[in-house]
C-alpha cells in the first residue's frame, strides 16, 4: 500500500503522524468486475483509491454513457463531488475485479480535503495558462485535468516520431519540446516550444506531422489522448475547441513549415526558431492565440493572406510586421489586418 502513488504523495505532504491516522481509518472493500461503485446523481458519500484492479469513469453524452478514463492501481476517485458538495458527474465502474480503499465524506473533509484542493486549484491554473481552454468553464477544466497523466522526461527523449501512429495532446508543465521534421535524411528543427504549450496530436491526422524532443535538461509534461479529450468535450457540450484547435494547428504547421523555407521574407535572431506563443513579444496573434515571437517578416500582409489560404481560416487576422528589429526590446512595428 505504501508504494502506490496516492499514498506516496499523501505522506509526503501531511506527514508520517497524520499519514498513519488517515491509513488507520481507511476502510478495504472487495468488488468484482462490471460492479457500479457510484453512479451520476449520487450523493458523494465516500472517497476511493484503488489497490488493486481497473476502474472506468463514465460520464452522460446525449442518452448513453461514454468512458473517458481509467483509473488505475494508486489513483484516487471522488473527490470533486465531496469537495464541491454536490451529486456525482460520473459514473464509476470496476472494469475487472478491484480491491478499493474508501474514506467517508468526513474523514476525508478532515484529514484530506486541503491538500486536494489545493492540487486542483494548481491544475485549474495550468488549464487558465492554455489560451484554447479560457472558454471552458471550471469544472470542465478540472473534469478535463484530472484525465490528464504527468509525464516526465529528459534531455533529448524522444516523445513520438514523425509518421508514428498519433494518439495524445500534450501540455508542457515545466521545460522546453523542440519539433523537427526530417526531410530527405536530415532532420530540420521548425520551432522550439516551452512552458503552457500545446503540441502533439493536435490536427486529428492519422500520424504524428513532426518529431517532438526535449530540449531541456529535463521537461514536464501533461499527457491525455484525442480520444479522451473528445470525449470529455462532448460530454460537456464544449467539442467547439476541437475544431478550433484543429484550425490552429493548421496555421502553426503552414506558418512552420512552408514559410521558413523562403529567405526573401523570413531572417532569423537565432538559427531555431523559438516561440514562446503566451510572450507579451507577440508578431503574429490570431483570435486570441499567439502564433510566433522571435520571427522578423518583412512582407506582412501577403505573407499571413498566404497563410490564411492554404488553412481555409475565416477569421480577422492581426499581424504585426517588424520593420527593424535591433534588440529584443527595441522594434519598429507596425500593425495591419488581414481578412480572408
Amino acid at each position: 500500500m505504501d508504494s502506490l502513488e496516492w499514498f506516496k504523495k499523501t505522506r509526503m505532504i501531511v506527514g508520517e503522524d497524520l499519514y498513519q491516522v488517515i491509513k488507520s481509518k481507511m476502510q478495504i472493500e472487495q468488488h468484482s468486475v462490471n460492479e457500479v461503485l457510484t453512479k451520476i446523481g449520487d450523493k458523494g458519500n465516500k472517497f476511493y483509491v484503488i489497490l488493486k484492479g481497473l476502474v472506468g469513469v463514465f460520464v452522460r453524452n446525449e442518452d448513453q454513457l461514454t468512458m473517458i478514463n481509467v483509473c488505475k492501481e494508486g489513483e484516487g476517485m471522488g473527490e470533486l463531488s465531496i469537495m464541491s458538495n454536490k451529486s456525482r458527474m460520473a459514473t464509476l465502474v470496476c472494469l475487472t475485479d478491484c480491491v478499493i480503499s474508501t474514506l467517508t465524506a468526513s474523514q476525508y473533509k478532515r484529514y484530506v480535503m486541503q491538500n486536494d484542493i489545493q492540487r486542483i486549484n494548481n491544475l485549474v491554473d495550468l488549464c487558465d495558462k492554455v489560451s484554447l481552454f479560457n472558454s471552458l468553464n471550471r469544472q470542465v477544466k478540472i473534469m478535463l485535468m484530472l484525465c490528464m497523466k504527468e509525464v516526465e522526461i529528459v534531455r533529448k527523449q524522444i516523445i513520438y516520431k514523425q509518421a508514428q501512429q498519433a494518439k495524445n495532446l500534450y501540455i508542457i508543465i515545466e521545460g522546453s519540446i523542440k519539433l523537427c521534421l526530417k526531410e530527405g535524411s536530415k532532420q530540420k528543427t521548425l520551432c522550439v516550444i516551452s512552458d503552457n504549450e500545446i503540441f502533439g496530436d493536435l490536427m486529428g491526422k492519422e500520424v504524428y506531422q513532426e518529431t517532438a524532443e526535449c530540449e531541456s535538461q529535463s521537461c514536464r509534461l501533461l499527457m491525455i489522448s484525442r480520444k479522451t479529450l473528445q470525449k470529455v468535450l462532448q460530454s460537456t457540450n464544449s467539442q467547439g475547441i476541437l475544431e478550433e484547435m484543429k484550425q490552429i494547428a493548421h496555421i502553426k504547421y503552414c506558418f512552420r513549415t512552408q514559410l521558413k523555407e523562403s529567405t526573401s521574407l523570413l531572417q532569423y535572431e537565432q538559427q531555431n526558431i523559438y516561440e514562446p506563443f503566451e510572450s507579451t513579444r507577440t508578431l503574429f496573434y490570431s483570435n486570441g492565440i499567439y502564433l510566433s515571437d522571435k520571427m522578423v517578416i518583412r512582407s506582412n500582409r501577403h505573407v499571413m493572406q498566404s497563410i490564411l489560404n492554404r488553412s481555409k481560416i475565416r477569421r480577422p487576422v492581426i499581424c504585426v510586421s517588424v520593420i527593424e528589429r535591433k534588440s529584443k526590446l527595441d522594434s519598429g512595428l507596425r500593425l495591419s489586418s488581414c481578412h480572408k
